[in-house]
Formats: C-alpha cells, sequence, structure tokens
C-alpha cells in the first residue's frame, strides 16, 4: 500500500514556486515519489503567470526570490481569485524563516500552511494533509471535474526563465544544473 495514496484524493497538480535549482529538485523528487505531477516556477512572476494559464490544486510557495517575493505572489494570486471568481487554492510556505511568528504572518499574508526547510518528507506529507483537509471543509468538491493544465509544456528538463515546466509522476526526474533563458 501506498503511504500517500490519501493524499492523492486531493492535490494532484502542484505547482512549485521555487528559485533555488537545488531546491527544486529535491522537492519535485519528494512530490513525484507522492504520486503528484509538479510544475516548476522559478521566481514570483512566473508563478503568477502560471497561476493565471493554468490549474492547480496546491501551490509551494517559497518566501525569498528575486523579482517577486512568495508574499507578493501570493497576495496577486489571492486578489486573481477574487476577482475571477475562482476557488481558493492552497498555498503553503516553503522557506528557510523559521523564527517564532512566521508562521502566523505568512497564514496573515493569505497562505494556508508552511514548512521550513531544509523539507523533512514526512513534515510536508502532513502539512499536505493539514492543508487539504483544511480546505475540503470549505469548499465544495468539484464533481469530479478536472481541468487540464494548459500552460506547461510536458518534459522533464530545466525551467526556464519566463517558463513553466511541467513533471509528471509517470516522467524520469532530469534536471539539468545549469541556468538557460527562453529562447
Amino acid at each position: 500500500p501506498n503511504p500517500d495514496a490519501d493524499l492523492l484524493l486531493g492535490p494532484q497538480r502542484v505547482l512549485l514556486v521555487e528559485d533555488a535549482l537545488i531546491n527544486q529538485t529535491l522537492v519535485t523528487i519528494l512530490l513525484t515519489r507522492m504520486g503528484y505531477d509538479i510544475s516548476i516556477a522559478n521566481n514570483g512572476v512566473e508563478a503568477v503567470e502560471a497561476f493565471s494559464n493554468g490549474v492547480f490544486d496546491l501551490i509551494l510557495m517559497d518566501i525569498q526570490m528575486p523579482v517577486m517575493s512568495g508574499v507578493e505572489a501570493t497576495e496577486v494570486i489571492r486578489s486573481l481569485e477574487q476577482t475571477g471568481g475562482k476557488p481558493r487554492t492552497p498555498i503553503i510556505a516553503v522557506t528557510a524563516n523559521a523564527l517564532k511568528g512566521d508562521r502566523e504572518r505568512y497564514m496573515a499574508c493569505g497562505m494556508d500552511g508552511y514548512v521550513s526547510k531544509p523539507i523533512a518528507v514526512e513534515s510536508l506529507r502532513a502539512e499536505i494533509k493539514r492543508v487539504r483537509r483544511a480546505i475540503a471543509a470549505v469548499k465544495p468538491p468539484k464533481n469530479g471535474a478536472r481541468r487540464r493544465n494548459s500552460f506547461c509544456s510536458a518534459g522533464a528538463s530545466r525551467p526556464r526563465s519566463g517558463c513553466c515546466q511541467r513533471i509528471s509522476a509517470s516522467a524520469p526526474i532530469t534536471v539539468p544544473l545549469s541556468r538557460s533563458t527562453c529562447g
């Protein structure tokens, strides 16, 4: 039996917003082993763009990133949900900030959960379960209807600036260690 099977009843498409390549790689490995399809955004601007053009069941949001922080991106996403009549997408802060009060501050900014770095698989799994249950308690089911995330292209290469990369649970995980830009 898969210990993560109950997690798949909730989110399946995850937007990972993270600027550090090593963290992208590690979290992608953890989440794909749990059975999730992952899309990666390198900063808050890319996260907002991906959210605007796709459908995600969960967002894992780094806090400190170049271009636009995780807090700013969360505020924009929450605004887009309200103005567009979209249902609330759970957002979990993923950060090295582990001081007293950080969790509460991120929750006040519109995030639904918090996991500190370095990420422990059990902590991530528990927070996803907690957030999924909390959102399910206030959000009606989607009647089984799932919209396809049309923003990201399939593949397993390193996301490029301005691009969002989709990685499925069945795809091999290969993330080159070089940065490039969309050409």
